[in-house]
């Protein structure tokens, strides 16, 4: 149950993100059963909320959505800020690559997370893209088939 996984991990994060005085947003509707490893989605959702938690300015915000149409489960993931360059989208699921400023080691990454995500949502059959947000931030989208 797709809706109940990214519930919980979402929640899993809730006081870290008020600890830095970030409000977390969930907006999940009913997605359904999707065929999945649960063990490698929880590691997705880990991986994207954490880069919240290390990059999200305090006082800003965090927006979890899940829907489902036309049969995909959609999941989009998406903060305030810092925003990305746009050149440096297209970067940002290559393994070991960091964004400067910000969005970097000294912020504790490696590199490898969003690469990670990218190769748990291609081995489910699915679509990653990182695009900018109306919220001034990243907006990661994941389409999963089921």
């Amino acid at each position: 149950e797709l809706g109940d996984l990214v519930r919980q991990c979402s929640e899993s994060f809730r006081d870290r993100l008020a600890a830095r005085e970030i409000l977390l947003d969930m907006q999940l509707e009913e997605a359904g059963t999707i065929p999945a490893d649960q063990t490698r989605l929880r590691q997705l959702l880990h991986n994207l909320l954490e880069n919240c938690c290390r990059y999200v300015k305090p006082a800003g915000r965090v927006r979890v959505k899940l829907t489902r149409h036309q049969g995909l489960a959609e999941l989009v993931i998406e903060d305030s800020g810092p925003g990305i360059a746009k050149e440096q989208m297209g970067r940002l699921f290559d393994r070991f690559y960091r964004v400067e400023g910000s969005r970097s080691r000294s912020s504790g990454g490696s590199g490898l997370g969003l690469s990670i995500c990218k190769n748990i949502v291609e081995a489910h059959g699915g679509s990653i893209y990182a695009e900018h947000s109306e919220m001034g931030g990243l907006k990661i989208r994941i389409l999963l088939p089921g």
